[in-house]
């Protein structure tokens, strides 16, 4: 709209570029622009694969980064921040030396997914970090009945969700698409 406004106060026929920016072709008059979003806010997502044993994962700016997420990208006349989801995946929970999931992010764990681990260790080490909100006992029985349920399938995984929604039966679901009632 500002730029709008200093077209229609400086108008000059010779500038082409600026009298395409506003020209409807198809109505064939000078439209005021449109959001792309009808005025909505983004949704802002980061997809981070494969990143354990990178710098990133060790650096005190990407663990900033997940857990001021929420409040990323404020506005200036004082608005809500719009944030960001960020999905992070890597190959193991926890591992030794300095390349696993730091501390700080896994305790801003939102949902997440566990495919079939051989490690106990670390089976046990993630659902007593998810256990402040389901028990373990609820998660590890969840995480063994999918682990069990079709053996050979090897992309079988157990998606849990801390927050679940009010109209959401549980949970716990197996693929996100099959969820998990006791």
């Amino acid at each position: 709209m500002k730029r709008l406004k200093t077209f229609y106060k400086n108008l000059d026929v010779d500038n082409t570029s600026e009298l395409l920016e506003f020209y409807n072709p198809y109505s064939r008059q000078f439209d005021k622009p449109t959001h792309w979003l009808d005025g909505r806010k983004p949704v802002i997502g980061i997809f981070c694969d494969d990143i354990q044993s990178s710098p990133l994962i060790g650096s005190k700016a990407f663990r900033h980064l997940c857990i001021m997420s929420r409040h990323v990208g404020a506005f200036e006349d004082g608005e809500p921040p719009i944030g960001c989801s960020l999905f992070i995946c890597v190959q193991n929970y926890t591992s030794q030396g300095n390349d696993g999931i730091p501390k700080s992010i896994r305790g801003n764990i939102t949902c997440c997914a566990m495919w079939k681990s051989g490690n106990v260790k670390e089976l046990d080490l993630w659902a007593t970090e998810l256990s402040d909100i389901i028990p373990k006992d609820d998660i590890l029985e969840a995480y063994d009945f999918v682990m069990t349920r079709d053996p050979y399938n090897r992309h079988n995984f157990l998606f849990g969700d801390l927050n679940p929604k009010l109209d959401h039966p549980s949970p716990f679901r197996m693929n996100y698409d099959s969820w998990l009632i006791s």
